[in-house]
């Protein structure tokens, strides 16, 4: 009876772990989509340089809310099992 309990808790900190990380990955989505576009305009010797709150509206007006959640759902894939473990 007791390596059933064990085993249930184990599996509850697998999930919790899952679900802690996609939560933190999706709240920081747009904070890295904001940083992985500066650092490719400031990479980019032809590109204006834009900075941190410059690319935010630009973001926004052109490609709408949601796009500072793009790739997001890759980034899910990836922490979930690294979470679910750690």
């Amino acid at each position: 009876m007791k390596g059933e309990k064990e085993k249930n808790h184990q599996f509850e900190y697998l999930v919790a772990g899952g679900i802690a990380g996609i939560v933190s990955r999706t709240c920081i989505a747009p904070i890295e989509r904001v940083k992985i576009l500066y650092q490719i305009t400031k990479a980019s010797p032809n590109a204006e340089s834009l900075g941190y709150w410059r690319i935010v509206p630009r973001i926004y007006r052109e490609e709408g809310l949601l796009a500072f959640w793009k790739g997001n759902s890759v980034a899910v894939i990836r922490v979930v099992p690294y979470m679910s473990i750690t």
